[in-house]
């Protein structure tokens, strides 16, 4: 009896020792699924952020280019007018020719002040594209200490929280999001 009870001890010791092994091969499958459903999230937000800035940046240069467009057409103008005034100048139709005259150096001015503006919106546009900013959100960060960062006023975090609603969570900024600053 005391050899058998000794084997048995023995088995149940074995399976014991198993179902231990077994018991923390389990928990470790499940931290490691709870990591592996955190970076899918991550990487989920981070796709967005991506594809929420490539949106910018199209509707940014589409107007870009609606601008240029626009900033050729007035300078073919120009040039068509300056044309007409050369033109202008070789007949001698005294009153009408100067009333013409004035009359096409008027819409010259008006060109260029069109064309100033629209080269002014260009680089407002180019300038804007540049500008965006993006921050990776740390442990421990708030709304307020990013505005206070790049505003230096803690009281302009409405802006960020604007921009980036789907980062925030109950008031705060979730940590790895990126933010986009404006």
């Amino acid at each position: 009896i005391g050899a058998a009870a000794r084997h048995v001890a023995l088995v149940a010791g074995d399976a014991i020792a198993r179902a231990h092994h077994a018991a923390f091969d389990l928990a470790a499958g499940a931290v490691v699924v709870a990591h592996l459903d955190r970076a899918l999230e991550a990487a989920s937000q981070l796709d967005n952020s991506v594809l929420t800035l490539s949106v910018k940046e199209a509707e940014m240069k589409e107007s870009l280019n609606e601008i240029e467009q626009r900033r050729r057409m007035a300078r073919e103008e120009l040039q068509n007018i300056k044309a007409r005034i050369e033109a202008l100048k070789e007949k001698d139709l005294l009153g009408e020719r100067d009333a013409v005259i004035r009359e096409l150096r008027n819409q010259v001015s008006n060109l260029k002040g069109q064309l100033s503006f629209h080269r002014q919106t260009a680089d407002a546009l180019r300038a804007k594209k540049a500008a965006i900013r993006v921050h990776v959100v740390k442990p421990a960060e708030t709304l307020q200490s990013i505005a206070k960062e790049y505003y230096g006023d803690a009281n302009q975090w409405k802006k960020i929280y604007n921009q980036n609603p789907d980062q925030i969570d109950r008031g705060l900024p979730k940590v790895g999001a990126k933010l986009v600053i404006p």
